[in-house]
This record gives C-alpha cells, structure tokens and sequence, in this order.
C-alpha cells in the first residue's frame, strides 16, 4: 500500500484524519495497512511486538489470561482506538492479548518511527495524552466496581446497559447475551452468570431464552440493582 492509499482513507474516517493530520509527511510513508481475519491474533499476550497500531475498521477483544487459563475481558476496541502503546517504549512484551472479533482493518508503523512521530507532533501527544486518561478512567471504574459490587449488581446493571440494544416485545424486551462472553467480562465462571440469571428468573424479573434473555420489567431490574449493591 502507498501514501496515496493511506491518505484516501484519512480523507474518509474522520477519527483518523483528527489522530495523523500533524503526522510529517517522511513519516506518514512509513504507515503500513494491515488486516485481520476474524478471530486472529494481532498481538498475544507475553509477547514483544514493533509496532503501534491503530484501528481503521472492525472490533478488537483486549484481554488478559490468567495461569489457570481464565480469560478476563478488559475493554473492545473499535476505529479510533491504537494499540501498542504501553509496551513501545520500554520494549516490554504485551501485558493483554488483542484478538480480532471480526475482520479488522489498521494501519501499523514501526517503533522507531513511532517515536520519532510523538517527538515531532504536538497533535498526537495531546490526542494519546487525552484517550489514555480516559481509558485509565474507565479501567480503573470497572476494577472499583468488579472488586467492591456483588455479581449480580454487576450482572442487572450489565442488563440495564444492553437493554436499548433489545428488541421490544409484548413481553418485554429481548436481548442478545452470550454467557460466555460475559463470564469474561466480568472476570467470573459461567456457572455464576448462570447463578445470577436463574435467581433474576425467579424474581419474575426476566426470562430465559437460549441465547437470549427477555427483561420482563425494567422498573423491577432497576430494583434489584439498588438492593444488590448492599449485598
């Protein structure tokens, strides 16, 4: 890929553009485009990798695995979002792994350019500077909440999230959750997810469905979050 296809797609993604419009020409050359297919590895956890990237398309899982082999979901990244960039400086092997949940498009560019970009552009520094503190904000948000909330506080607000995302229904409101997903997420087993739903279920506040989950009443979900946190 040449200068000519990285410029057509910062002309066309606006959270790209605002990221490399003060990258200098010499080193916006030095972008490679890359892709992913769904479910690949982009970077694996214990590993060193040369190069920062930054998403251009689809969704990626940031995850750490535990010696016993449980995964723990940190954040899904999406276009805007750069990886990488912890570890670049000091050289040091990745602390998450970074695993393509459908195809994914970036650009990537080699260490050394990397930080002879921050040295020259006053614009990127402010833009890593700002994203980095609010990803710390969020981190460290949902380390609070998975270390002082009970799990089902964790699972109703979790629900209550998701809810606009659902199908409404005579019945309520229908929505998607892969159990397996969320047990990452929330850094627990699948059986206590399943737990937690089998006790909501015999509240008559939602409904079992496969891999659905009716929400029968908001109002009553919304109740048992506020309760749940004394738990």
């Amino acid at each position: 890929m040449n200068i000519h296809n990285i410029i057509q797609i910062m002309e066309r993604e606006p959270e790209i553009y605002r990221m490399l419009k003060g990258c200098p020409y010499h080193l916006l050359q030095q972008w490679e485009i890359h892709s992913y297919t769904k479910g690949s590895m982009i970077g694996c956890q214990g590993e060193k990798q040369e190069y920062f990237y930054i998403i251009i398309s689809g969704k990626v899982d940031i995850y750490i695995i535990a010696p016993n082999g449980k995964c723990y979901s940190q954040a899904i990244y999406e276009k805007g979002d750069y990886i990488g960039e912890l570890e670049l400086f000091d050289k040091l092997p990745y602390i998450c792994s970074a695993k393509a949940i459908d195809d994914v498009l970036t650009f990537r560019i080699k260490r050394q350019y990397f930080l002879e970009w921050l040295e020259q552009d006053h614009n990127i520094n402010n833009h890593i500077l700002q994203t980095l503190c609010r990803k710390f904000y969020k981190l460290s948000l949902k380390a609070g909440e998975d270390i002082l909330y009970p799990l089902r506080w964790r699972v109703c607000k979790y629900l209550l999230q998701i809810r606009e995302e659902g199908k409404r229904t005579e019945q309520g409101i229908e929505v998607k959750v892969n159990k397996e997903k969320l047990s990452e997420k929330l850094a627990v087993t699948e059986r206590s997810i399943n737990r937690i739903l089998s006790s909501l279920r015999e509240s008559g506040i939602l409904d079992i469905r496969n891999n659905c989950i009716l929400i029968k009443s908001v109002e009553k979900l919304e109740e048992d979050l506020k309760n749940s946190c004394y738990d």
